[in-house]
């Protein structure tokens, strides 16, 4: 993990804690805006409770603060209308949104296990769209990464079915 210092103010279980330097070991820290996973936070917050700040701080060194992963990803329609026609106009499927504590996150088609029907469709943004010629009744397979502002990524095949 590379050393970065911390200074910030911290909610834990939504404690207001003032953190000025440490090491947070397998913790999980809420901030009003986002979500950090970082390496002692907990043992440092501990001793802060006790007391003993001052010179206990510079002991723990310094931490990096990361963004949790992306885990899961959500397509808010999954269902195409039997004949649906993205040839000449692109035919909105639905939108995409993942969990994750970064606010920036980008949306790819990807090849992998359940990508069949990557060529059929498109993204802009958090916008898939169905690209290929008249949908036949039946079920289209797509894979689709999501990448947050720390370059972390995950990947879920996703079912379109046309009906």
């Amino acid at each position: 993990m590379t050393a970065e210092t911390i200074t910030s103010t911290a909610y834990l279980n939504g404690v207001k804690k003032i953190v000025d330097y440490g090491y947070a070991l397998d913790a999980t820290v809420s901030t009003p805006n986002s979500t950090y996973t970082v390496s002692a936070l907990l043992a440092l917050i501990e001793t802060a409770q006790n007391g003993r700040v001052g010179n206990a701080a510079t002991t723990f060194g310094k931490a990096s603060l990361g963004l949790l992963a992306p885990s899961d990803i959500f397509l808010s329609s999954d269902t195409l209308a039997v004949g649906a026609d993205g040839s000449s106009t692109a035919v909105t499927v639905g939108t995409l949104s993942a969990t994750s504590s970064s606010s920036t996150l980008t949306f790819a088609l990807v090849t992998g296990t359940g990508s069949t029907n990557n060529s059929s469709f498109a993204i802009s943004g958090t916008t898939l769209t169905y690209t290929g010629s008249a949908a036949s009744a039946g079920s289209l397979a797509i894979r689709v990464r999501v990448t947050d502002s720390a370059s972390q990524t995950y990947e879920e095949a996703i079912t379109i079915t046309v009906s």
